[in-house]
């Protein structure tokens, strides 16, 4: 330790020591980060900034890692003190503060200042990426993470300035402004260091951490989380307030979760027409349309599906393997098309009680020559803030339901539209849920299909001989679509 140099910086702490009076505040981000990722996914449309805000609870466990080397006068890295707190004291201000600071400030700005606000977000990590790598000896790394820092702040008080929301008391504001500000001037000797181009004399890395690291922590993290925790910028989206289904299975999914002796009904709801809202007029469909959901059962359907690009693999692994060990969501396999009456189908009553929801109807769907049941869902409907959403409740093993929110509504090429995604209503409940005891998560899946009359179809949904209604269900990935299915729906029976 004497022949390092700074080691007047260094500790004498036992391993077993620094770990003890560590593991508290470690277990304490890690739940924080938990929890605020938690929130964040019980939202139906997750903000970039809350789930930042969620991540950049993982600063403080790095720095616990540096600080321990301190405590035990270790080196981590090659790299021994002082430069193990001086990083550990990074990653909370640089990391942790600066990171926390930028997402809650992406909560007060909107439209194209929102846009500029996220690209600052996402860059913060890379920013910090890109000085640790200059600090571990990695050519021109300090030549970009510095600058880049600068420039991240420089942009985000402008945008406070310019285009953010007035919330919250004034002072608050002015201290939210101040705080901004602060990091813009002590990174200049920072950038002129990477540089090689001082900007003036800095009397060792006392002086550097008096000017530019205590001030940075003070006035940037610290201030400008308290003025942000003052002003509490609300969240973009509330969280989801819908009625979910309680349904689940204890092992293999089967008929019995939706109740013993469910008595048959026609449709998958009473009357459409009560999904009629200002911008929504179910009278515009066309009648096979509304027939299909209201007379379900008198119906029978054909389907194909495309599996896209690297999802082939996993499809057939699901269309032959998991689906039907689980006994639920079956998919047809790449290269297999369910035609000629391939499948059957039957609409049943299932009991309010055991759901948890009203008017719920349950549609089971067979495969015609085993009789394996492929997939078993149970319809409803909720409504909030005057729009109504189709609630689909997939049942799963271990407690666990999957529930799929559906918005409706009119598309210019004729087709009834029913959407998890919300380029339509943005601020809507619709969205894939993984659900247990009454707690959904939202899921990176979504879901449109696209019905239409057979007569008026689109040339990219062919319709068979003998079909009077067509339909084009696609399916995404964390934005990328990776099955495709068409159906061809024709009577079975007359109206």
């Amino acid at each position: 330790m004497d022949d390092c140099p700074g080691a007047r910086y260094g500790r004498s702490v036992t391993h077993a020591g620094a770990v003890a009076l560590l593991s508290v505040p470690v277990v304490a981000a890690g739940a924080a980060g938990f929890l605020l990722l938690r929130e964040a996914a019980r939202r139906p449309q997750p903000a970039a900034e809350d789930i930042m805000q969620a991540l950049a609870w993982a600063y403080p466990i790095g720095a616990a890692v540096w600080l321990e080397a301190w405590l035990t006068g270790s080196s981590l890295l090659g790299f021994g003190a002082p430069w193990t707190w001086l990083t550990a004291s990074h990653f909370m201000t640089a990391g942790f503060g600066a990171l926390s600071v930028s997402a809650w400030m992406t909560r007060m700005t909107s439209g194209r200042a929102r846009l500029v606000m996220l690209a600052v977000l996402f860059a913060h990590p890379v920013a910090f990426a890109a000085v640790a790598a200059g600090l571990s000896g990695v050519p021109m790394a300090d030549e970009v993470g510095a600058p880049l820092y600068a420039t991240l702040f420089l942009v985000q008080a402008c945008v406070y300035c310019i285009a953010s929301q007035r919330r919250g008391p004034r002072i608050a504001r002015l201290g939210l402004g101040l705080a901004l500000l602060v990091p813009v001037f002590t990174l200049l000797p920072a950038v002129g260091w990477a540089w090689g181009r001082a900007l003036w004399s800095m009397d060792g890395i006392d002086e550097m951490v008096r000017y530019h690291g205590i001030t940075n922590a003070v006035g940037h993290a610290a201030l400008g989380l308290a003025m942000l925790a003052w002003i509490r910028p609300p969240r973009r989206a509330p969280a989801l307030d819908a009625p979910l289904s309680k349904l689940h299975a204890r092992g293999r999914v089967d008929e019995s979760v939706l109740g013993s002796g469910c008595a048959p009904v026609c449709g998958l709801t009473d009357d459409l027409r009560a999904y009629r809202r200002d911008d929504f007029d179910p009278d515009d469909l066309p009648a096979e349309v509304i027939a299909f959901y209201e007379d379900t059962d008198a119906f029978e359907l054909d389907l194909r599906g495309r599996w896209h690009g690297v999802f082939v693999v996993g499809g057939w692994l699901w269309a032959r393997a998991l689906a039907p060990m689980l006994g639920q969501l079956g998919l047809p396999a790449p290269g297999h098309a369910a035609l000629d009456a391939a499948l059957t189908s039957r609409i049943v009553d299932v009991d309010d009680a055991l759901d948890g929801r009203t008017g719920v109807r349950g549609w089971i769907r067979r495969w015609t020559h085993s009789g394996a049941v492929l997939y078993i869902a149970a319809y409803a409907e909720h409504v909030r803030a005057g729009v109504r959403y189709m609630n689909i409740a997939f049942a799963l093993p271990g407690g666990f339901n999957m529930t799929s929110i559906l918005h409706l509504a009119w598309a210019d090429d004729g087709a009834l539209i029913l959407t998890s995604r919300h380029h339509r209503h943005a601020d809507g409940d619709q969205g894939v849920y993984l659900v247990r005891r009454g707690h959904p998560l939202r899921l990176p899946l979504d879901e449109t299909i696209a019905v239409y009359d057979a007569a008026g179809a689109p040339p990219d949904v062919p319709a068979a001989e003998g079909s009077t209604l067509v339909a084009r269900h696609e399916m995404w990935l964390a934005g990328i679509p990776y099955l495709t299915m068409h159906y061809q729906i024709r009577r079975r029976r007359p109206a």
